[in-house]
């Protein structure tokens, strides 16, 4: 009972977190009815249909089809709902650290936290996406109930959240405001940096374990597919496939001040760029169950296989182009802070400072940690006169974060050579197996081996599994060392 009252918690949270309006939350309790009533129906008619079929071959199977199917469509607002809940609380968890860090960093009377909010809720930047909306809505509220009574009023706002700022506001009332914003601002953003560089030693490990993985099931499974016969080989490829889904979702994100952030005039460009590479990812798994049910022959899927390879090349240059420019972004990071900190040393004050003309070089690729630089340097400039001091702590955490992200591309090398030398490895073992190498199962257990492998690699050190250079290198690795 305890687990079923947790969960239910839980969820209402999840939903509360999801309204933005009383008229939204009308349309949430229509919602639910609508999906009560949905599974309801889905379950009877299921019912009906193991009773009328009776004893006919499948009659379960397709009950519990229908059962799950039209449960699974009644409730597909309320999942969607959850599913940006889960999103919105996630988001604004990972902000909160900056958003505090950054009120931290130039606090004088203790309020800059709130200054801080109010500043985002005015402010055009997207750098805080999330916590703009909650700032807008405690704003608003704060003019008719005060701040604290909103922040403790308003839904959608989760726990953990709420309780830092509720500390805050409460060492305001004590008179301790500017010591609790300076102890919260230091030890959320170490804690912050230190959560990054977990993520990116697990996402490491994890990517080099899957890799090693699938490069030693080829190897075993073709062992055991020349006693027991081809098919053991094939359903073990089409099992790898099929798990290429749970093998991405695996990996932890990348931390937000590592993300790349995308301007608005490049979406267009980047979101087709993604279907093009998306659709080759596609083409390529179809490929690999034609080949699997013989639908193809093998001399053709060498030709799909080589003409596959060489567009996810090219389709992956644009990509190694936007990479660059968001590693760029870092050297541009660095290059601000030391000269706001020399800036700052010889005038005390940013007020001279031409940020909008820094902002401009941040360019359509670049680290979400560099438009947060950009962001906070405006704030600072607002508060007025800034001491030396004030830049050195702000540089040096910061710095601290964007030394993550050459851990993450060092850490994430090994598991991209690891995944560059599968082709070369199993080319040099599979042979030695005799004519079962070359069989039907053994070439969709290599294809779907490298494949996987790859969408790991690229997660992994680019950021995203779309980029297909790395699938079209180790396709065309392949290809050579083996299939021709």
């Amino acid at each position: 009972m305890d687990i079923l009252s947790r969960a239910v918690r839980k969820y209402s949270e999840l939903l509360a977190i999801s309204i933005s309006s009383y008229r939204d939350y009308l349309s949430l309790q229509r919602e639910l009815i609508t999906a009560i009533i949905g599974v309801i129906l889905s379950l009877s008619l299921a019912t009906i249909t193991t009773l009328l079929l009776g004893t006919i071959p499948y009659s379960v199977g397709l009950s519990i089809a229908l059962a799950i199917s039209g449960s699974v469509l009644s409730l597909h607002k309320i999942l969607a709902r959850v599913s940006r809940s889960l999103e919105k609380a996630k988001g604004l968890s990972e902000e909160l650290p900056y958003l505090v860090f950054m009120a931290s960093a130039i606090t004088r009377t203790g309020l800059e936290l709130i200054e801080a909010i109010h500043f985002i809720s005015t402010s055009e930047a997207g750098v805080f996406r999330y916590f703009k909306s909650l700032s807008r809505r405690l704003i608003n509220a704060s003019k008719y109930i005060g701040f604290e009574e909103a922040l403790d009023r308003l839904a959608g706002i989760p726990r953990g959240v709420k309780k830092t700022l509720i500390t805050y506001l409460s060492s305001i009332s004590l008179g301790t405001g500017i010591e609790t914003l300076n102890t919260l601002g230091l030890e959320m953003i170490r804690e912050a940096s230190r959560r990054a560089s977990r993520s990116i030693d697990l996402a490491a490990q994890i990517g080099l374990v899957i890799t090693m993985v699938l490069t030693t099931i080829p190897i075993l499974v073709l062992g055991i597919s020349s006693i027991l016969g081809d098919h053991i080989a094939l359903s073990t490829g089409i099992m790898v496939s099929l798990g290429t889904p749970v093998a991405v979702l695996l990996l932890p994100q990348t931390p937000l001040p590592l993300r790349l952030i995308i301007s608005g005039d490049k979406m267009l460009r980047v979101s087709l760029l993604s279907v093009l590479s998306i659709g080759l990812i596609v083409l390529a798994y179809v490929s690999i169950y034609l080949l699997a049910l013989s639908i193809i022959q093998m001399n053709i899927m060498k030709s799909i296989i080589i003409i596959l390879s060489i567009a996810m090349i090219i389709v992956g240059i644009p990509w190694l182009v936007i990479f660059a420019n968001y590693l760029a972004g870092f050297g541009r990071a660095r290059d601000i802070l030391v000269s706001i900190s020399s800036y700052a040393k010889a005038y005390r004050t940013l007020d001279g400072l031409d940020l909008d003309k820094e902002a401009q070089k941040v360019g359509s690729y670049a680290p979400w940690i560099l438009h947060y630089i950009i962001f906070s340097l405006v704030f600072f400039r607002e508060k007025g006169g800034v001491e030396p001091v004030v830049i050195t702590r702000f540089s040096e955490e910061i710095m601290d974060v964007m030394a993550k992200n050459t851990n993450r591309i060092v850490g994430s090398l090994l598991s991209l050579t690891a995944t560059l030398a599968q082709p070369i490895m199993l080319a040099q073992i599979v042979p030695m197996m005799g004519s079962a190498a070359h069989s039907l199962g053994m070439i969709v257990m290599l294809l779907s081996s490298v494949t996987v492998s790859s969408l790991i690699a690229s997660k992994i050190f680019f950021g995203t599994a779309r980029n297909t250079i790395i699938m079209g290198m180790c396709f065309l690795l392949l290809y050579i060392l083996l299939l021709r």
